[in-house]
């Protein structure tokens, strides 16, 4: 398999209500994306990651890039006012050649070369994949402030990245939201949108996502404890 790898990571990040943005945030001493581009290389699969970063700070970000020897070639380039545009920009630099597209988020920096296989081993397969982290707590739908309806546990999955698809389905998802104004948080959604199917992966629950200040205190713990092992 040929994979490229579009890393969106040019949000800003308000949630985390910190000065800088919170990709350029570091745990264990290091800014979150860069490790998140270490995990990814780490998979043999990735033969290019493209990383979208804000527009303001790519050269900052190229340079921190460079600084860390990333073992696969890493493109740095701007990236949009939303998540879906710099997955668009990042889709313009890719080879046409290419058999796969992964898509993982920049601030998910717990990625594992095993979680990418899977992934992308699914969507090959399948034509495109999503990883995905079952629910583990009793969920129900609330209005006016009030419990509704139960919703089934067994039916529902928190929607994580790596998110994998074909060049061609990728494409046509892209080109049809643009046309038809479509907008969604994540890729599978866009796919969704075209009528077709996207398969499931189990990813691990630490998998996570950064986003708020209580997420960098067990994002510094995973650190601490993926070190010792």
């Amino acid at each position: 398999m040929k994979i490229s790898a579009i890393v969106p990571a040019a949000g800003a990040g308000e949630r985390m209500g910190t000065a800088a943005r919170k990709q350029f945030l570091h745990i264990s001493g290091e800014p979150i994306f860069i490790h998140t581009l270490r995990r990814l290389a780490a998979s043999p699969l990735i033969g290019e990651i493209i990383l979208m970063a804000p527009a303001s700070q790519v050269e900052q970000a190229r340079q921190l890039v460079e600084c860390a020897g990333i073992s696969t070639p890493v493109k740095v380039a701007a990236g949009g006012a939303t998540r879906q545009e710099s997955v668009a920009l990042g889709f313009g630099h890719i080879d046409p050649g290419v058999e796969l597209i992964l898509i993982h988020d920049g601030v998910r920096p717990f990625v594992t070369p095993e979680l990418v296989a899977a992934v992308a081993e699914t969507a090959a397969r399948a034509g495109a994949a999503s990883a995905v982290c079952q629910a583990r707590d009793t969920l129900k739908r609330a209005r006016g402030g009030q419990l509704a309806e139960s919703i089934p546990r067994e039916d529902a999955v928190h929607i994580q990245t790596p998110q994998c698809f074909r060049h061609a389905i990728l494409a046509e998802a892209l080109e049809r939201a643009e046309k038809e104004g479509i907008s969604a948080t994540d890729e599978s959604s866009l796919v969704l949108a075209i009528g077709m199917a996207v398969a499931t992966v189990d990813a691990p629950f630490w998998n996570i996502k950064i986003t708020t200040p209580e997420d960098m205190i067990l994002a510094e713990a995973l650190a601490w404890r993926l070190a010792q092992s």
